[in-house]
């Protein structure tokens, strides 16, 4: 809401926003503001906090004629769900009577409709507690929050001329900033901010008009994010305060590596990455209902429906084993190939395995490499999985499992894919027709190689 010449004040203001830029998680679901002079404390009414990976975060605007200060800032003061909010930050002006701003925040608060109280101390030239002239606050209702590292380092500025702040921040953060200028004597004046953004609050504070702030949100730039103000009919004294706040987030994390080995054509369930899925959502989850495998290699390699994803169970430790839940399988279509799943994934971190299934036809010494490099989820992606294992199409090595001479007993040795060759000699062959002519092993007729 831009507030233009002639547009009536008003001591109490509601503003639903939309939500927030595509490029950032975190949405910003209301803003309610509230606007006093000469007040001990103030009160913004009707805070409506609701959703998932919640959060609120308050601005407070002073005239601190008195070096004034805030003394709490509480939501549901006198309710069941009494809670304090967290100081993050202060600026205030050089000298006393600048103006004096803070900000303060509180992560996974209750669902409901609340008021914020704001209560001032003391001040310290006197023992004044009201403002000197404006008080204003603002409140912003939040989703999509990181719930165990919501906010970055917020920070505050003071001056003269075009009021600015600037807040270090990440891709996917939502800036959240605010502003006050002390002593505002034109009614003619607007706020214009130099960058893209959506303006939150607009707002004098009160009868008297003698002070204003404003408060602007935005989607983070990486590194630093940076807001920049100015106003017409007067270049008073400013101050201004930012925060960045965190997405929640969902990583896939480089699980423990699968061993480098050789994979027999018409094998299965070889291993070639592992992986790990957790969030940052503490009490609530995330699903995953779609995994991206890249594949370095020749897909022809692959058996149809041979990309794999399981839950690795730990029977055989970062390999596949019997044990292991299978969560979904895809081919490769080009180098890639899109596995449906449904993963529920919470704060702990639980690792999955990539597997394939080489073709009959797959070319001998062909190397095969794989690694998850997309995911779908509800929360902002974080994917650290690099490619683990090499899988090289290969034949086992044959082995001598055993032997025997004729007329003695023999227990079979144990293991897979086993040859039987039977070597028989005639002695004195050449000197008549003597051949021979069958040979069985456990009744099983053997067939003739050469002679």
């Amino acid at each position: 809401m831009n507030r233009l010449c002639g547009t009536v004040f008003i001591m109490l203001a509601i503003f639903l926003l939309l939500p927030a830029a595509a490029e950032a998680a975190v949405v910003i679901e209301e803003v309610e503001t509230a606007a006093a002079d000469y007040a001990t404390e103030i009160t913004i009414l009707d805070v409506d906090i609701s959703g998932i990976n919640r959060a609120l975060v308050v601005a407070v605007l002073l005239n601190d004629n008195d070096d004034q200060r805030v003394l709490s800032v509480i939501l549901d003061e006198d309710g069941p769900n009494h809670t304090p909010l967290t100081w993050l930050d202060n600026a205030f002006g050089d000298y006393q009577d600048d103006g004096y701003c803070v900000i303060y925040g509180l992560v996974d608060p209750p669902v409901g409709k609340f008021i914020v109280k704001i209560k001032l101390n003391p001040s310290a030239g006197g023992g004044r507690t009201q403002s000197g002239e404006g008080l204003i606050a603002g409140a912003w209702s939040l989703t999509g929050v990181d719930q165990a590292n919501p906010f970055r380092t917020a920070v505050g500025n003071e001056g003269t001329g075009t009021m600015k702040v600037t807040v270090s921040s990440a891709i996917g953060d939502m800036i959240l900033a605010a502003g006050f200028v002390e002593g505002y004597y034109s009614n003619d004046s607007e706020w214009c901010e130099g960058e893209a953004g959506k303006e939150d609050w607009d707002l004098v504070d009160g009868p008297l008009e003698y002070d204003m702030s404003v408060g602007q949100s935005k989607a983070g730039a990486a590194t630093s994010t940076t807001f920049n103000w100015t106003y017409d009919s007067f270049s008073g004294k400013w101050v201004t305060i930012g925060v960045a706040v965190r997405p929640a987030g969902t990583t896939i994390g480089d699980g423990t590596s699968p061993a480098s080995k050789d994979a027999a054509p018409d094998s299965t369930n070889n291993a070639v990455d592992a992986f790990t899925l957790s969030t940052n959502s503490v009490g609530t989850i995330d699903t995953v209902t779609a995994l991206e495998v890249t594949l370095t290699g020749t897909a022809a390699d692959v058996a149809a429906s041979g990309v794999k994803i399981y839950e690795d169970n730990g029977g055989t430790a970062n390999e596949w084993d019997a044990t292991d839940t299978l969560k979904g399988t895809a081919s490769f279509s080009g180098t890639t190939a899109s596995v449906t799943v449904s993963i529920p994934v919470t704060s702990t971190a639980t690792q999955y395995l990539v597997t394939y299934d080489i073709a009959a036809g797959a070319t001998v010494t062909n190397t095969l490499q794989g690694a998850i490099t997309a995911a779908t989820v509800t929360n902002t992606l974080v994917n650290n999985d690099t490619t683990d294992a090499t899988l090289t199409v290969n034949y086992p090595p044959v082995e001598l499992a055993g032997s025997w001479v004729t007329g003695t007993t023999h227990t079979v040795e144990p293991g897979s894919d086993r040859v039987l060759i039977l070597v028989g000699t005639i002695a004195g062959y050449g000197d008549g027709d003597s051949t021979i002519s069958s040979a069985s092993y456990g009744g099983q007729p053997l067939a003739f190689i050469e002679s």
